[in-house]
């Protein structure tokens, strides 16, 4: 009840001692006399409404979809001369690291897993990777000048591609063993364009060559192990992984995004990725990201549309009715019964 500023709208009735006792109704506004009701009555809690729009989103459709245009017009033009513009990547990055320093939140989630097609797939999958690489780089206390060299690396992590064949790239079966040697081969034909480019920094050459290295030394190309994988490329791998699965191509459907985090999960668990960068990631998103569906204790369905950092287990949902409930602090002893996948 000390939280009460004023203003705030009660979301469900108030009853007193008696039966009878309506002490306030849904959409009753708190004011001055009406607080003072609840806390005569000994009410120490009630249920209102959070308005749907709160906070300023960590970045606007239009601002990701011009970022996305912006790499698709470097990545064109690359495709001739296999040479990448270096000034409108780091324009690109640039942009990305300030929108995420200036408005922290994981309400880009939706925007970043909204469906592409297969010829926009390379560089949107680039800006996604940039987004998240900084995102999870900020939770681990990187300095801005660390944030911003990884975030470049991360928006061309994939930029050796473009001398893959388009067909073995967006082919909808398995791959032969040949085939999947030459796409291997992306991660050093990347650092070889960012050489011919101009591009020196070490760490940013090696988050592109390194990023499908595994902690326990199952990757490729080199073998690496644990830190000897350029930390870079260990942040890079978890984000690209993530938005790997959680989009659509020719092979494969989807997953939602409590999949791909349960994956990234098991795979740290088993040895494969940076136990750290994957926490720092769930820290981000959640262990249950925004657009999960799931099933209550009561029965209800509800919309997962946001996460607080120290309690991952328990979201803000909303219900069927549009009623917005934080799961941390509800007194209803509401409990996730299970996910829909």
């Amino acid at each position: 009840m000390k939280d009460l500023v004023g203003g705030e709208i009660i979301s469900e009735k108030v009853m007193g001692v008696g039966e009878h006792d309506v002490v306030a109704t849904p959409g009753s506004v708190v004011d001055k006399d009406l607080k003072d009701k609840l806390l005569k009555r000994g009410i120490e809690w009630v249920l209102i409404d959070i308005p749907r729009k709160t906070g300023k989103p960590l970045m606007d459709e239009k601002a990701l979809e011009e970022m996305k245009e912006k790499m698709k017009n470097i990545f064109d033009e690359a495709i001739k001369t296999l040479i990448v513009d270096v000034e409108g990547l780091k324009e690109i990055s640039d942009q990305i690291v300030d929108e995420v320093l200036t408005n922290w939140g994981m309400k880009v989630l939706p925007l970043l897993l909204m469906a592409k097609s297969e010829d926009e797939y390379t560089y949107t999958h680039e800006v996604n990777v940039g987004v998240l690489s900084s995102m999870i780089a900020m939770q681990l206390g990187l300095s801005k000048d660390a944030i911003s060299k990884l975030t470049f690396s991360a928006i061309i992590h994939d930029i050796g591609k473009l001398k893959v064949p388009k067909e073995i790239l967006h082919a909808p079966r398995n791959l032969s063993e040949k085939e999947f040697e030459l796409v291997k081969l992306h991660t050093i034909f990347g650092r070889q364009i960012c050489e011919s480019s101009g591009i020196k920094d070490e760490d940013i050459l090696s988050g592109v060559e390194s990023h499908h290295e595994k902690m326990d030394g199952s990757g490729y190309l080199r073998g690496l192990t644990g830190n000897n994988i350029n930390f870079f490329a260990r942040i890079i791998a978890v984000a690209d992984i993530f938005d790997a699965l959680a989009s659509k191509r020719v092979y494969k459907d989807p997953w939602s995004p409590y999949r791909a985090v349960t994956e990234l999960v098991t795979l740290s668990t088993l040895g494969k990725l940076d136990r750290k960068v994957v926490n720092a990631f769930i820290s981000v998103v959640g262990i249950y990201p925004v657009g999960t569906v799931l099933i209550l204790s009561n029965g209800s369905r509800a919309v997962v549309v946001g996460n607080k950092r120290k309690v991952l287990t328990r979201p803000i949902v909303e219900m069927e009715d549009g009623l917005i409930v934080d799961l941390s602090e509800n007194k209803k002893n509401l409990n996730i019964l299970k996910v829909i996948d």
